[in-house]
């Protein structure tokens, strides 16, 4: 079973679970939980019912950043490509 669920301070936010069968046997849920299981339940489920004033905090799973062109770069980036990201994002060390 894959579920997904959010919370606030207080409670769970109604109508925001998501509870499907896992179809692949598989060590772990990144195989079918994708953007497509994702932003379906974020749009449809998640934003109309969460809070009016709530704050968003998503980790770093793939699945989060697949139209985020200039993502954060993740652990297996190359030290040159981090570089990269860090000048154009204006990170870059300073002389």
């Amino acid at each position: 079973m894959i579920i997904v669920h959010a919370m606030t301070r207080d409670d769970w936010v109604d109508g925001a679970e998501l509870v499907f069968l896992a179809k692949k046997r598989t060590r772990d849920y990144h195989g079918q939980m994708n953007w497509s299981n994702f932003s379906r339940w974020f749009t449809i489920q998640l934003m109309p019912n969460v809070p009016e004033d709530s704050i968003v905090i998503l980790d770093n799973a793939q699945y989060h950043n697949v139209l985020v062109e200039d993502s954060f770069p993740g652990a297996s980036t190359k030290k040159a490509e981090l570089q990269r990201w860090l000048t154009r994002n204006g990170h870059a060390r300073r002389p």
